[in-house]
């Protein structure tokens, strides 16, 4: 599954890099924690690709349709002829929202030139999965090979990669809503390697005593928080965020969304990259009744957990995707 873009070849040649896999740097982990069953992902990569970023052949799964369609929505395929982002930092953190939302591990290769970006999946020996971003006059176009050769979820085989994407408050949601929490009748017993082990089941990695403590120390100041509403026996775990944030009873989804929207607005993302005039613009549209679905759908598309209002705590939109999805909106006519 491909989205090509320009910017891969020179010279009519692909250019190559066969830089080994301990090689990388730059992009932290992603520890991804499990789903209730795999999903098993992938169609071969275009061979030119497979050889830009220096990996073979291998065998791939077949992708699913949860699975493709979340890269669709990331924005990492796309259905048009060009798939550009604004920098390098927004395609990062689409790359990282894919492995954290699907259960894989994704470290970038060292960058050749400031450029070009790479990121790669470190869950399995040889992963055809592949994200490759080349800057140009447009921002930074995106070639994308999202196949793998394992199911998702799986453990690494890479050893020497540490814990580090997997948050302390995702992980602290893992424990809220284990058996062991549920059935503990004094969660102040509750030990460190009990805590470790319920994390371990759903990352495959085991964490430190002192990380342990501090999950335990958000869970009885404020155990509520964690707590993962239930969702459809017909959902799909790719559909499924890390953890579902509880409905905020008190507030309308029209509130919460515009309490997000708020948010994003006052971001200093948003106002270093639209800068003041375009945000005045972009308020003075979605005060406009006509485009408030328009806005709820922007929001909730930039949320962890799209089936659940946005929450300043447990379900905050990211200023980076609103500002994509935004963008986005504005070529596909929303605002005409």
């Amino acid at each position: 599954m491909l989205a090509t873009t320009a910017g891969m070849k020179k010279n009519g040649q692909p250019t190559r890099e066969t830089k080994a896999a301990s090689d990388f740097g730059e992009l932290s982990d992603v520890i991804v924690p499990s789903q209730t069953e795999s999903i098993e992902v992938g169609e071969a990569l275009d061979q030119e690709l497979r050889m830009d970023v220096g990996l073979h052949e291998d065998v791939v799964l077949p992708p699913s349709d949860a699975y493709v369609s979340l890269c669709y929505n990331l924005g990492i395929l796309s259905h048009t002829q060009f798939n550009d982002v604004a920098s390098f930092g927004v395609l990062k953190e689409k790359v990282r929202q894919l492995a954290l939302r699907s259960g894989f591990r994704v470290r970038a290769q060292r960058p050749s030139s400031g450029h070009r970006r790479v990121w790669i999946c470190m869950s399995r020996a040889r992963c055809p999965f592949a994200v490759v971003g080349n800057k140009n006059k447009r921002g930074v176009s995106i070639m994308a090979g999202v196949s793998h050769n394992h199911a998702l979820n799986c453990n690494t085989e890479a050893a020497n990669l540490s814990l580090c994407e997997a948050s302390t408050r995702e992980m602290a949601s893992f424990v809220r809503n284990s058996e062991l929490y549920i059935e503990s009748t004094d969660v102040t017993k509750i030990t460190a390697q009990q805590i470790s082990n319920i994390v371990h089941s759903k990352t495959g990695y085991h964490i430190n005593a002192m990380r342990a403590s501090r999950i335990k120390h958000l869970l009885l100041d404020d155990p509520e928080s964690f707590f993962a509403a239930e969702t459809s026996s017909s959902a799909s775990p790719a559909d499924s965020p890390t953890f579902l944030a509880p409905a905020t009873s008190w507030k309308t989804l029209a509130e919460a969304v515009w309490d997000g929207f708020m948010l994003i607005v006052n971001d200093p993302y948003t106002v270093q990259t639209l800068g003041v005039p375009a945000i005045k613009k972009m308020v003075a549209t979605f005060r406009k009744v006509s485009h408030k679905d328009t806005l709820r759908g922007i929001v909730l598309m930039s949320c962890p957990n799209p089936e659940s209002p946005p929450s300043s705590t447990t379900n905050r939109p990211s200023a980076i995707k609103f500002v994509d999805n935004y963008r986005r909106q504005e070529q596909f006519g929303f605002f005409d």
